[in-house]
């Protein structure tokens, strides 16, 4: 008997492909007991006209009413119930044939000598082929079609009735063998549809888990570089104020504590994240030109609100590390900063500029956390994020932050 899983018990459960078919199959074999059986009766009612009557009208209710009962089941019962019927059609079909042999080992009347049991033998043979593995399938055929035989040899009223009944059991046996090879054949095309289906949702699931697990590594990543390293740079600048390197301090463990809480971040309005970014800029450049213009309140998620401040705030400091022009540059030189804040109904947007060295974007390595994964990354994870680098030697650098509501 095959394996009985979860699904086999709960009819609303998922179906793969394989048990969808077997029910399908079920209806099918359901509704050709009902045909076989409206056929039959007339025959039946010829040969049950031997003292057994009503015996022999128990067996052939039983014989076409168990698998015509799969037609109404097959949609709604578990599987385990459908397979249980064909067990019992199985054994209950054997009975009657062997029936058959005790009670009535004598030929019937010529041209109505065909048991009308033996016409049946198809129905049990395939329902055992839905729910079972091939070779039970098999056996059972090949049994019942050789116990045919020798009930078709027992009631032909021929002179050659054992040579009859080999002919009955062999061409039985060649229909039957047909339909219960599709059947087995079908199931086992549903079978590797459904291997296909469960491997290709194993490799999704695995790959979304990696997924998951480098975005938390980037956000781990961002957050060090953005938050721990910013607030230790600023700690050993000495002309930074200590109250904002306190505010700072207490903003990191703020959100350190909210990365391992897995706290979502709270919505904002326009104009707190104005606020905020403006906050933010005097820090980090007291010389900052800020302007800011609002045109809606409505609230940003907070994720998106997060990857915008962070994004700026990197901008900011990648700034004021390299747009003065370093050793090979006029250190004395003055470098002015603007920082921009727009938000409508659709689109927020922030540009963080200066007028220092530049650079080369397309030469920035990989491996740098604060343009490729603080800036360019962290906009990127955002729903509606976007990040435009404008930037070349001598003619200074634009950082155009967006989000799309």
């Amino acid at each position: 008997m095959s394996r009985l899983s979860a699904s086999d018990f709960s009819p609303t459960a998922s179906r793969g492909s394989a048990d969808q078919l077997g029910r399908v199959i079920y209806v099918a074999v359901g509704v050709s007991a009902i045909v076989f059986g409206a056929l039959c009766f007339d025959n039946f009612l010829q040969q049950a006209d031997n003292g057994y009557f009503g015996l022999a009208l128990l067996g052939f209710l039983t014989v076409f009413g168990l698998p015509a009962s799969l037609a109404a089941l097959a949609p709604v019962a578990p599987l385990r119930t459908l397979r249980f019927i064909t067990v019992v059609e199985a054994v209950v079909f054997v009975a009657v044939l062997l029936s058959w042999l005790l009670l009535l080992p004598h030929p019937l009347p010529a041209g109505a000598d065909i048991p009308w049991v033996t016409t049946f033998t198809a129905v049990p043979c395939v329902a055992l082929a839905i729910g079972f593995p091939g070779w039970v399938a098999w056996t059972y055929s090949i049994a019942v079609c050789g116990l045919g035989g020798v009930v078709r040899a027992v009631s032909s009223s021929g002179e050659t009735a054992g040579l009859i009944g080999v002919e009955d059991a062999l061409i039985t046996l060649l229909l039957v063998a047909v339909f219960v090879g599709l059947t087995i054949a079908i199931r086992r095309n549903a079978g590797e549809v459904d291997a296909a289906i469960h491997a290709a949702r194993t490799e999704a699931t695995l790959g979304a888990e990696r997924l998951a697990r480098n975005e938390a590594r980037l956000s781990v990543d961002a957050m060090v570089h953005d938050s721990v390293l910013s607030t230790l740079l600023m700690a050993g600048r000495a002309q930074i104020a200590p109250a904002a390197v306190s505010e700072s301090a207490a903003a990191t463990l703020d959100s350190l504590d909210a990365l391992r809480m897995q706290k979502p971040e709270p919505q904002l309005r326009g104009s707190d994240v104005a606020r905020r970014l403006q906050q933010l800029a005097n820090e980090l450049a007291p010389a900052v030109v800020f302007r800011a213009e609002v045109e809606s309140e409505s609230p940003l998620p907070g994720a998106a609100a997060a990857a915008l401040l962070g994004a700026a705030g990197e901008a900011l400091r990648n700034s004021i590390a390299d747009a003065g022009g370093g050793p090979a540059g006029p250190a004395e030189r003055r470098v002015e900063r603007r920082v921009t804040f727009e938000a409508d109904h659709e689109l927020v947007r922030i540009v963080i500029a200066d007028d220092g060295v530049g650079f080369d974007p397309t030469n920035v390595p990989t491996e740098r956390l604060g343009i490729a994964h603080s800036i360019l990354g962290r906009m990127r994870r955002v729903p509606g994020g976007g990040v435009l680098v404008r930037s070349s030697p001598g003619a200074g650098t634009e950082v155009v932050l967006t989000w799309h509501r």
